[in-house]
């Protein structure tokens, strides 16, 4: 194990899952937006615990190319 700390993949995913836990008893949102919003939390959290053990700089880099070839065609 790396280190016990929590990463930012944690905490973004506990602020979002908490702001829509507390969002949603006082304004009234559509079903699909809070689902859409607890699973992208939720997946967050999940890969966070994920790149506590394991090695995940192939991830970045998958992602950061993409986001390259995508501005490319703009």
């Amino acid at each position: 194990m790396k280190n016990n700390q929590m990463n930012g993949y944690i905490i973004w995913g506990l602020l979002i899952n908490s702001i829509l836990l507390g969002s949603k008893q006082f304004i009234k949102m559509p079903e699909g937006i809070y689902c859409f919003g607890m699973g992208v939390g939720i997946a967050l959290v999940l890969f966070g615990i994920y790149s506590m053990n394991h090695d995940t700089t192939k991830i970045k880099n998958f992602k950061r190319n993409l986001i390259k070839k995508f501005m490319k065609s703009i």
